[in-house]
């Protein structure tokens, strides 16, 4: 619901508001974000008698725009606190003061030009419109209110209705003046093989932040910055989020005065940014999603879920049962051929599984450094004498679909793409650019680039039948030169980048509509609801060791929903940690995301082989509870200070999948070190009905789920009422690095 009064609008989700005003002198200020208000404000929350308008005390204007609750603030002009746009022109004159012109609102959603958006029927849009009289340029602040979720969406068009071209130095998308005395920041931080580690920073006068500024989202950081109250745990206090639907390099920021008063900032990196408005055009802002609790960072979570599944993923496989396929990436890395392919797909037939993944090295002639090939997309030779063709045959005669890896951001020196079109890949004049993995970055800026990737793509999927591509990214972008562009519109290659990226990926699934994208970047690195828009799972992260998944994992279910995730079955002893897991651990863990193996399974023992068929049953029997269920966090353990402030550390992970009428749930339970005469945990269950009976069965390995009878627990008839206050006893669980897995029916 939006409402107009007095100059005064309230946007009301079901449990949430947001209200805005217009002062005196046509400045927009932000009054309230939080718990839902059923009418409007009626005191002066802009404080006009402490901060008087321009109009009203002119000699002091400075203290005011350095002072009043911009929704939107702008540079140059008098606010020295952190701005969001910011803009010049040729003879480098800076300054833009935006005030209101009016507004509209209108039923439904529009989309984004050339960008992935939130989409939906049962919403509001509000289009604010601001103007700069002196500039010629108009600022469209675009919000969405859904009816069904408490989530509030929010964008900016810029319009240049000047003679002459502008400069956009600085395009941020968000931001909110709040008063947030004793809240903290939280970031998602981390490195390759450990993304998505969830940090906490009391708010004290200064700067918190996270960035990047790699063209990507990266592994230092995720586009994603909350804030909880100091009282806040899963279940109690306040939380605010704040998703950035982009893929690329962006900026999220809690600037604090000594007033206590803070400055939320988000969008695009303004590093490397500059971008050419002609006269007459426009520019869109990417999207941010955002959303309030007050119950805790669960609710939160829960909110950016169903929001992602019902209005982010458009994607024909969003609630259809994916394949559970084989990757052959550390069964095989580099070293294999078709015969090889051939010997995987024959067992995999007799496990029961749906895809054979053929990743990196279909199309390098090396079989141990990652060097060349990239660009060219053929099948090299060496390996595949005769192509895909005795692979695919292969493949249909047991009915078992195949998938593709491709790295299509990247040229190797050693291409014949290269060798043909070397102005295609970034770099600066004179200069010999930086190498990494071996490989160039493309310039996607320039439309010929992305017309031949995609038909190069596209081919393979067109010849060979590929019913899924792992679409993946394994550097940064640097050496950011176009021989397309312009001198005066090189600021604009990292924000192309991503448009380029999105065209492709918009585009294969306008030809192939029943493609399954799965999107990657050195694991979980571009892992944001703009890739989400195009494929409805992301690889989560190349680390596959279920112990060290636990905060990763944890990290990522803050903001995406586990049926998102990427998860495969390691080897027995993990390529990256050393850590060895049982099978039987490795399969239960796996299940909590879209599931698959990658390890040699033609070499698998007797023993572990036949665990396969139970394990990919039971993922199936849970896949509609995977993919629709509610989340809940029950326990985190505690190894890296990842803490919610106030809350207790545990010595066991736990989180709880249950469906929306609380009629069944699962429940994944890892303590990673075993302690000598401990006590079994016990867990209190959330979501169940408190008048309905469950029976319980703790499985340690899938088999057990089919025979109940070597079930490590089974429990008849215990009420919901029971299962949540006073909480299910878990037996002792013997053994390092063991997990299991609850069922409650």
């Amino acid at each position: 619901m939006i409402r107009y009064e007095n100059g005064s609008f309230l946007l009301s989700t079901p449990n949430t508001s947001y209200v805005m005003q217009v002062n005196r002198d046509g400045y927009l200020g932000h009054l309230y974000y939080g718990k839902r208000l059923d009418r409007p404000l009626v005191q002066d929350f802009l404080r006009s008698e402490e901060i008087p308008s321009p109009s009203v005390k002119p000699g002091e204007k400075v203290s005011f725009l350095d002072n009043f609750p911009f929704e939107y603030p702008a540079s140059g002009v008098g606010d020295f606190r952190e701005n969001c746009l910011e803009i010049s022109d040729s003879e480098q004159v800076f300054g833009f003061e935006p005030l209101y012109k009016g507004y509209i609102i209108k039923k439904g959603k529009p989309a984004l030009k050339d960008l992935p958006a939130s989409f939906g029927h049962d919403c509001e849009t509000l289009i604010i419109t601001l103007e700069d009289n002196v500039r010629g340029v108009e600022l469209d602040l675009g919000y969405c209110v859904f009816n069904d979720c408490d989530m509030i969406t929010r964008w900016n068009v810029v319009k240049n209705l000047s003679e002459k071209d502008i400069y956009l130095e600085k395009a941020l998308t968000l931001c909110m003046d709040m008063e947030l005395e004793g809240f903290s920041v939280i970031r998602e931080t981390g490195v390759w093989a450990r993304e998505h580690q969830a940090f906490f920073t009391q708010i004290q006068p200064g700067v918190v932040a996270t960035e990047s500024s790699r063209g990507e989202s990266g592994h230092e950081a995720a586009p994603f910055i909350g804030l909880v109250s100091s009282n806040a745990t899963n279940e109690t206090g306040e939380a605010y989020g704040f998703s950035f639907v982009w893929s690329g390099s962006f900026l999220g920021k809690v600037w604090t005065n000594s007033f206590g008063l803070s400055r939320l900032v988000m969008g695009v990196n303004p590093n490397n940014f500059r971008w050419k408005l002609k006269a007459g055009d426009e520019f869109t802002m990417p999207e941010v999603i955002m959303t309030y609790s007050s119950e805790g960072l669960g609710k939160m979570s829960r909110n950016f879920h169903d929001f992602i599944r019902e209005h982010i993923i458009r994607s024909v496989w969003k609630d259809r049962q994916r394949p559970v396929l084989v990757n052959n990436w550390e069964a095989t890395y580099l070293d294999f051929d078709d015969k090889k392919l051939i010997e995987i797909l024959r067992t995999a037939s007799k496990a029961g599984l749906d895809m054979l993944v053929i990743d990196d090295g279909w199309f390098r002639e090396s079989k141990v450094e990652p060097e060349g090939g990239l660009g060219d997309w053929v099948p090299v030779k060496s390996k595949f004498p005769d192509g895909f063709t005795p692979v695919v045959e292969e493949a249909k005669k047991l009915n078992i679909k195949l998938g593709l890896w491709f790295e299509p951001e990247m040229i190797s020196i050693d291409s014949d793409l290269y060798r043909a079109h070397p102005e295609y890949a970034l770099s600066f004049p004179g200069r010999v650019p930086a190498l990494c993995r071996n490989q160039l970055m493309l310039d996607f800026s320039n439309p010929d680039v992305l017309d031949t990737i995609y038909e190069k793509i596209a081919t393979q999927i067109r010849e060979s039948h590929f019913s899924y591509i792992k679409w993946d990214m394994n550097r940064p972008i640097c050496d950011a030169y176009s021989r397309y562009l312009p001198a005066d519109q090189q600021g604009e290659i990292f924000f192309r980048h991503v448009l380029g990226v999105y065209k492709i990926q918009e585009k294969l699934l306008m030809e192939f509509p029943e493609l399954l994208i799965e999107n990657c970047s050195s694991g979980g690195a571009r892992f944001d609801c703009g890739m989400l828009y195009y494929s409805p799972q992301i690889w989560t992260s190349d680390d596959m060791d279920p112990v060290e998944r636990l905060s990763i994992c944890e990290g990522t279910e803050l903001i995406y929903p586990v049926s998102t995730m990427g998860a495969h079955v390691c080897k027995n002893q993990n390529d990256i940690s050393g850590r060895l897991v049982s099978f039987d651990t490795r399969g239960l863990m796996a299940i909590a995301g879209t599931f698959g193996y990658e390890l040699d399974i033609s070499k698998l023992s007797e023993e572990d082989l036949k665990k396969m068929p139970a394990q990919i049953r039971l993922r199936r029997e849970l896949d509609k509870l995977i993919n629709r269920g509610e989340y809940y966090r029950l326990s985190s353990f505690d190894r890296r200070g990842y803490r919610i402030p106030g809350s207790i550390a545990k010595s066991y992970d736990c989180m709880e999948i249950v469906s929306r009428d609380g009629s069944e749930a699962a429940v994944w339970y890892m303590k990673p070190l075993y302690e000598p005469d401990s006590r079994g945990s016990r867990i209190k269950l959330k979501g169940l009905v408190c008048s309905a009976d469950y029976d319980v069965t703790v499985i340690t390995d899938a088999d057990s789920y089919f025979n109940p009878d070597t079930a490590l627990l089974n429990k008849r008839a215990i009420s919901g009422e029971e299962l949540m206050n006073a909480g299910l006893c878990l037996p002792v669980i013997h053994g390092d690095y063991t997990g299991v897995l609850i069922l409650i029916r």
